[in-house]
């Protein structure tokens, strides 16, 4: 057993769950993620993080172990991207829709007017033009370009996004759930809740 004195990246006390010479390295980061939340189930995910960051250094697979990460940070940080150019993209939309009702609305007013100045100091170029180089992706690791984008592509997406939706509205009722018992129980902090159960129990 390789004592956290003993091995490169130790950083508590006690035994290195990462580097235990007693057992086979971890062969991924999420094995490194897991044992170390095996060894320390109260540490707060950033400690976990610093344990598996410093483990990863004195790894000789460093770059194959932290390479999906990597690329999985790298496709939300150009879906995040995206999401912007999408949203400037309603934005738009929008503006042009009420430009539209208000030329369709009658004699020149100054409300319309005002419609018509509205959002120019934020667009100053279509951002439909910017869409073109952004993309989305559906399941399979596909990565649909929105310059290539058919409607096949845009159904699948849409699809895709309202499974998430569904799976998002069911964590949200399972967290109501949680705090509906908690109230109903009168308790501060959930773990009392668990206490309060195991004391009726026995």
């Amino acid at each position: 057993m390789t004592t956290l004195q003993q091995c490169k990246h130790a950083m508590d006390e006690g035994t290195c769950s990462i580097c235990d010479a007693d057992e086979e390295l971890p062969a991924t980061l999420g094995q490194m993620v897991a044992a170390e939340r095996k060894a320390h189930p109260q540490d707060a995910p950033d400690r976990i993080a610093d344990r598996v960051c410093t483990a990863l250094l004195a790894r000789p697979d460093f770059v194959d172990l932290v390479m999906p990460a990597v690329r999985a940070f790298i496709r939300d940080a150009c879906r995040s991207a995206a999401r912007d150019v999408e949203r400037r993209v309603g934005e738009q939309v929008r503006v042009e829709a009420r430009r539209t009702s208000a030329f369709r609305a009658g004699p020149d007013t100054e409300s319309r007017r005002r419609v018509f100045r509205e959002g120019t100091d934020k667009v100053s170029t279509d951002p439909r033009r910017e869409l073109l180089t952004e993309g989305f992706p559906l399941s399979g690791g596909v990565f649909v370009r929105w310059a290539d984008a058919t409607e096949a592509d845009i159904e699948t997406r849409i699809a895709e996004l309202e499974k998430q939706r569904a799976a998002l509205d069911g964590s949200i009722d399972f967290y109501r759930q949680r705090l509906a018992e908690m109230r109903a129980a009168g308790v501060k902090c959930y773990g009392d809740l668990l206490k309060r159960k195991r004391a009726k129990a026995s």
